[in-house]
């Protein structure tokens, strides 16, 4: 058995930290916590005077990203609403914008589970440009051929999709 080289403290107190770190690839931040959070209460042969605590915890950070980004995505998008609606006064367009923005948004989300993956910052981050930049095609697009066109709004919803991704593929592929 190996002799102890160092001391812990953990608020002032004597400790054992015990860093449980997660492997890279798809797994889950907010469910790996959430399990070590669970099964803590479920060790064996522990004293009773040995307080157990989670001194850093990760998913934190994750789940207030995701909070922020549905609330900066609502903000984003009643913003956007109300601009075309005050703007170009037209209730269609306003309609379109209002649906294309969490339609795309529930695509986005359906896509990653399909693909196995998991949210995580560096999804989050990617997203949000995602959104702002949809937001903001929204907004230029709203006021062109469309806008007054006679359609139903699903049928302006999946027009300005198709925009918005082909758009896109043409920024990035310069």
């Amino acid at each position: 058995m190996l002799a102890q080289t160092n001391i812990v403290r953990v608020d002032g107190q004597r400790s054992v930290y015990l860093p449980i770190l997660k492997q890279g690839g798809n797994s889950n931040t907010i469910a790996i916590v959430d399990g070590i959070k669970a099964r803590i209460g479920d060790l064996l042969d522990v004293p009773k005077s040995l307080v157990t605590k989670v001194v850093f915890d990760q998913s934190v950070y994750v789940k207030t990203a995701i909070k922020n980004l549905g609330s900066e995505g609502g903000i984003g998008l009643v913003l956007t609403a109300l601009m075309i609606l005050i703007f170009l006064g037209n209730v269609r367009a306003t309609l379109a914008v209002m649906l294309s923005i969490p339609l795309s948004a529930l695509a986005a989300f359906l896509a990653i589970d399909a693909s196995g993956g998991s949210i995580n910052t560096m999804v989050l981050g990617g997203l949000a440009l995602a959104f702002s930049r949809l937001i903001d095609n929204s907004g230029r697009r709203s006021r062109g051929r469309y806008a007054s066109a006679r359609s139903h709004p699903l049928q302006l919803v999946w027009r300005r999709r198709r925009e918005h991704w082909n758009s896109s593929l043409q920024r990035f592929s310069l």
